[in-house]
């Protein structure tokens, strides 16, 4: 009661906090960006605490626990991005939701120019695990991936063949379809990642899912940059 009536917020309620951010010169959009991300969430009166030049956090409370579909499909303004974290219930939650918003927008930041505005804790639980120390994330996903952890070109075809593989339990057939492909390019791409990565692509599933898994998320950042001399055309 004490806490709720300092904050001008009732903490005894289910939370989504969010954190939201943007250039320097990029506080209107960043106001209004807070207003609608809030009222994706059916929130009009949010706790709003400036925690940067141009950054906000953000917790929006309801009485029963909150949908989060419309904020995850909310288009902010240009260049701001919005990360939050899962809902949670009482001062417990309205904290636990604000430290996955803050590792929701480490991940997001992380991401390079395709990087998507809205941020779910939800959907990047994992990698923001794995990436915990990304300096040793990317030692892992370099040592596991080896040659495959070239960026771009024809290794990242390789890599999502592969991840879907893994992914499916190792059904060619499923893989086809979820990349529109023919069955027998997934056999060669899964042949020809097995040749680059020395061993088969089944041997050790675990380690190998979670460095796809984090190369497929945060690219550049976990990948090396290819040093072979591209042909003129």
């Amino acid at each position: 009661e004490a806490a709720s009536g300092r904050l001008g917020y009732e903490l005894r309620r289910h939370h989504v906090a969010m954190r939201v951010s943007g250039g320097a010169n990029e506080v209107a959009g960043l106001e209004r960006a807070v207003a609608e991300a809030a009222g994706a969430l059916g929130d009009t009166d949010p706790l709003v605490i400036p925690s940067g030049a141009a950054r906000f956090d953000v917790w929006c409370g309801s009485f029963e626990p909150p949908a989060t579909d419309a904020l995850e499909r909310y288009e902010p303004p240009p260049s701001i991005l919005v990360a939050f974290g899962k809902p949670g219930e009482g001062v417990g939650g309205f904290r636990n939701s604000y430290g996955e918003a803050k590792q929701a927008a480490r991940i997001g930041a992380l991401v390079g120019e395709t990087k998507p505005q809205v941020t779910s804790y939800a959907q990047v639980e994992l990698v923001s695990l794995l990436a915990s120390d990304l300096p040793r994330a990317r030692a892992f996903a370099t040592g596991q991936l080896g040659p495959l952890a070239v960026s771009g070109g024809t290794t990242e075809r390789l890599r999502e063949t592969v991840l879907a593989f893994l992914v499916s339990g190792g059904s060619p057939t499923r893989v086809a379809a979820e990349l529109f492909v023919h069955k027998n390019t997934v056999a060669e791409r899964i042949k020809r990642a097995e040749d680059l990565l020395g061993h088969g692509v089944t041997d050790r599933p675990v380690e190998l899912e979670a460095a796809l898994t984090l190369a497929a998320a945060l690219g550049d950042a976990v990948l090396v940059e290819d040093s072979q001399p591209r042909r003129r055309s």
